[in-house]
């Protein structure tokens, strides 16, 4: 029986890890070849998993915490899919905060020679990289480590950039992680996917930084300021919402919780949200006040449905983000005609 080819996409929130993955699985599927993806989270509400199986791959979730902690259950999710097929590759993307000399360490360890490890790829947002241009010291620890532990390095939305910032970026990742190979590429415009998509299929990978147990707690310590709060939503409209009107009120929703988090002191990782019924998707995502909210798949009108909102900030408790949404829902909603019929699950 052949091996399973891993593929771990994976990177700090807000990033592009699901688009990416995305866009490689069609990319991969049109070449002929089979694909499979699990999505890791760390609460019980996956907002990706689903815009994922709605485009039609093999798509299983793992939500609760580091994929690297529920490697029996990762086991069983393979043994599943490859009762059915043997995919060319299994796409991961890890929870955002994921340490990757951890995770690689516990992929051999668990699965030994039954699967291929592609090298450890690392995703990055290029505007927001800008961000710590002279003062790269201050880049928050999970995201320096990450690119620390990279093999390959892809700096993600370079279409929000211009030529004369390319050195500056390339400079920043030298900085932490001189070794690596960069790739730069825009998911949303398909520049760079070529490149990606071959490491993918053909790369090797070959060693990781040993972590100290000094390093090991720092990480876990960066971590404790960072909150999450999911929520989900049955919705209905006083009037059908064209798909204009629909992407005005999750940017007004998304943006009225950003605003909330600011306001609180607190710092933004990421803010997402997706309108689904049996018919349809559209999924909105925020990592900014100063970016514009990026929106994946389409609809015609919206009647009713579900509505699922997930918002991930540091500094900030996950009560205080629940209340956070429910403010922003109730300032919103109504300017739209929607009505919040029933909440049902939380993240745990």
């Amino acid at each position: 029986m052949k091996k399973v080819r891993f593929a771990s996409i994976g990177g700090f929130y807000g990033v592009g890890k699901t688009t990416t993955i995305m866009e490689l699985g069609k990319k991969v599927s049109q070449e002929g070849k089979q694909v499979a993806i699990i999505s890791n989270d760390k609460g019980a509400i996956n907002v990706d998993g689903e815009m994922i199986r709605r485009l039609g791959f093999e798509a299983e979730e793992i939500t609760g915490g580091c994929i690297c902690f529920y490697l029996d259950h990762l086991g069983y999710i393979i043994d599943t899919i490859t009762e059915r097929f043997v995919p060319d590759v299994l796409f991961i993307e890890p929870v955002a905060y994921f340490l990757p000399s951890n995770l690689y360490d516990a992929f051999e360890k668990k699965f030994g020679e039954t699967v291929d490890l592609a090298p450890v790829i690392i995703l990055v947002d290029a505007p927001r990289l800008l961000s710590y241009q002279g003062h790269v010291e201050e880049l928050p620890f999970p995201e320096s480590r990450q690119i620390e532990d990279a093999e390959v390095v892809v700096i993600n939305k370079m279409d929000m950039v211009v030529p004369d910032q390319l050195p500056a970026i390339r400079t920043i990742i030298q900085h932490v992680n001189p070794r690596a190979r960069l790739i730069m590429m825009s998911a949303k415009t398909g520049m760079g996917l070529d490149e990606l998509s071959s490491v993918v299929l053909q790369g090797r990978h070959e060693f990781l930084p040993v972590v100290t147990m000094t390093v090991f707690k720092t990480f876990v310590r960066s971590l404790t300021e960072i909150g999450e709060r999911g929520e989900r939503y049955a919705i209905e409209v006083e009037r059908s919402l064209s798909l204009s009107e629909v992407k005005d009120f999750l940017s007004h929703l998304l943006m009225g919780i950003a605003e909330k988090v600011t306001s609180l002191e607190g710092e933004i990782n990421h803010i997402k949200a997706i309108i689904s019924d049996e018919n349809f998707f559209l999924k909105a995502s925020l990592v900014s006040l100063y970016q514009e909210v990026d929106f994946a798949g389409d609809m015609e009108n919206l009647s009713g449905g579900r509505l699922v909102v997930d918002a991930i900030a540091s500094k900030l408790p996950e009560d205080v983000l629940y209340s956070m949404i429910i403010g922003a829902m109730q300032q919103v909603a109504p300017r739209y005609g929607v009505k919040i019929e029933e909440r049902w699950g939380k993240s745990e």
